[in-house]
């Protein structure tokens, strides 16, 4: 809904803008300047809806569902020092026998700081729920060590991370969540992936479901 606002109100406001350039000629060159951005503005948002659409119908045919994004706690809650984030839309699911969520976050002010390099942006989440509460951990960008589990020594985590095969992560109490900003979430494909990503660092700190011996 609130894309379907964004792409209406930039449509009317820039046909309006447009129509105020042509029939006041001493405005004409700055009202249609504003009214093609905002034209713009609409037509990226359209493509943000239609590709949420079709992200819709992949998930309904790969087990996930779709699940309301008001009123809800996310895993990074009180975790931002500046800055704001708000989840556009998410996806829920169980892959690899562990429930996970994910779907599009954006943010500003530097919200992800340390998740992520850039301070404004969009991007991919996932949180994964683990089955037993972990002493808090994280690995952030550059290359920094949060928490004092000797989980965080394993060498191949350092490697994947440094090699850019996960992407920094965050753990507190039964859940570990990653921001991957270089994803597009309208495309099923880049999903997955972040997906896979978020569920490599689980198999890698040994943290998912026990297996039978």
């Amino acid at each position: 809904m609130r894309i379907w606002w964004k792409a209406t109100w930039s449509l009317i406001a820039g046909a309006l803008l447009i129509v105020l350039g042509f029939s006041a000629r001493n405005l004409l060159g700055c009202a249609a300047l504003f009214g093609l951005g905002l034209l713009a503005y609409w037509a990226y948002n359209v493509s943000r809806l239609m590709g949420h659409r079709s992200m819709t119908r992949w998930a309904a045919r790969n087990g996930w569902t779709r699940i309301d994004v008001d009123y809800r706690e996310w895993a990074w809650t009180g975790l931002h020092v500046t800055g704001s984030s708000q989840v556009s839309f998410a996806l829920q699911g169980v892959v690899d026998g562990l429930p996970v969520t994910t779907g599009e976050v954006e943010w500003d002010g530097g919200a992800f700081s340390g998740a992520s390099l850039a301070g404004t942006g969009t991007g991919v989440f996932v949180i994964v729920r683990l089955p037993h509460r972990q002493p808090p951990m994280a690995m952030r960008l550059p290359f920094v060590t949060v928490g004092d589990s000797p989980r965080l020594e394993n060498p191949q985590l350092r490697r994947a991370f440094l090699t850019g095969e996960i992407p920094a992560f965050t753990v507190r109490g039964d859940e570990l969540f990653t921001i991957d900003a270089n994803i597009n979430a309208t495309e099923p494909e880049a999903v997955q992936l972040a997906v896979n990503r978020a569920l490599e660092i689980v198999r890698i700190l040994d943290l998912g479901p026990d297996k039978p011996r």
